[in-house]
């Protein structure tokens, strides 16, 4: 038998005070989810029965910038979705769009985030 390397293996994994659980891998990547309690501010009016509200998530102390994120969550039949920025590659931004108005509400959302830490 021959012994081989792996191609990526995990090389440190834990939890940050501030909630955010996390796996590093020797390659580069790292994985981070948490259940967050996000205020979402009362929506924008974009315009053609568009409302906007835009909850921003400032990554730049846990990755060097984000893949891709998914935060898996219906409240009041809003669904919000996760995005990097556009220029500012260690923030995400959660956004609700619908087509009504609306107060802002605190909920709690389950996010996952895959990003590059190196």
């Amino acid at each position: 038998g021959y012994i081989t390397t792996p191609a990526d293996y995990i090389i440190e994994q834990g939890k940050h005070s501030d909630g955010w659980e996390y796996i590093k891998w020797n390659g580069g990547r790292i994985e981070l989810w948490c259940d967050k309690s996000i205020i979402f501010p009362e929506p924008t009016n974009m315009g053609n029965y568009l409302w906007r509200s835009i909850y921003s998530l400032d990554m730049s102390s846990k990755l060097k910038s984000i893949i891709s994120g998914t935060c898996c969550v219906q409240y009041s039949g809003m669904l919000p979705t996760f995005s990097r920025h556009s220029t500012i590659l260690t923030m995400g931004e959660i956004v609700v769009a619908t087509s009504k108005s609306f107060t802002s509400f605190t909920t709690i959302v389950p996010i996952y985030i895959i990003g590059k830490w190196k």
